[in-house]
């Protein structure tokens, strides 16, 4: 039996070291399999997280763009809307200009024109001694004050016109009337009232 069991014994203690030894082999490849998972696990919510900033950032770098085109589009319709209230503002100018150049044509060239009236009946109202005597000299005249185009129960086309004129020694009023007469006007009367006296330069109303 003691032969035996010492025979027995080394045996036993080399299968013991080598059981060991593949224990310690074991160990070490599952710790070591343990750490590459770790490591793999650590890379991927680092590669995440990087991802994620990186999505972070994209997402505010568009979300900053947005207000960026907003504002370009309100400044282009802004300059739009400007460029249309310009035209308009010019066109409409542009509109009473002509008109208003358009009024003063016809008022200068036209026989019946209240201006055109005035510097006819003013070259002889100036002239006449009589007003001179009145208002004195160096007689102008004022800007006309009534002018009025109508027709009378004849069907004629009549023109009244009335402005002031002043002197060295005062002012009188000028009361013009012209008759269209078959196409060709004629003045009907040219009055002059100073505060003293009423002085007619020419009277036809007796022929009409």
């Amino acid at each position: 039996m003691s032969k035996s069991g010492l025979r027995q014994s080394p045996m036993t203690y080399s299968n013991t070291l080598a059981y060991f030894q593949r224990q310690n082999i074991h160990t070490i490849a599952k710790r070591s399999a343990s750490g590459k998972n770790e490591k793999g696990a650590s890379d991927a919510n680092t590669s995440g997280k990087k991802t994620q900033g990186t999505s972070q950032g994209r997402t505010e770098i568009v979300s900053t763009s947005k207000p960026n085109t907003a504002l370009s589009t309100f400044v282009v319709v802004k300059e739009k809307t400007e460029e249309v209230i310009s035209f308009a503002f010019i066109f409409g100018m542009a509109s009473v200009a002509f008109v208003t150049f358009g009024m003063l044509l016809k008022s200068l060239f036209s026989s019946g024109g209240g201006e055109r009236i005035q510097r006819e009946t003013f070259s002889l109202v100036q002239e006449d001694p009589r007003v001179i005597r009145a208002i004195g000299s160096d007689i102008f005249a004022q800007q006309v004050m009534h002018n009025v185009n109508f027709k009378d129960n004849d069907g004629h086309e009549r023109s009244q016109v009335v402005y002031n004129i002043r002197g060295k020694k005062g002012e009188a009023r000028v009361d013009v009337e012209m008759l269209n007469d078959d196409g060709k006007w004629e003045m009907q009367y040219c009055i002059v009232t100073t505060p003293f006296s009423v002085i007619p330069i020419v009277d036809n109303r007796a022929a009409y």
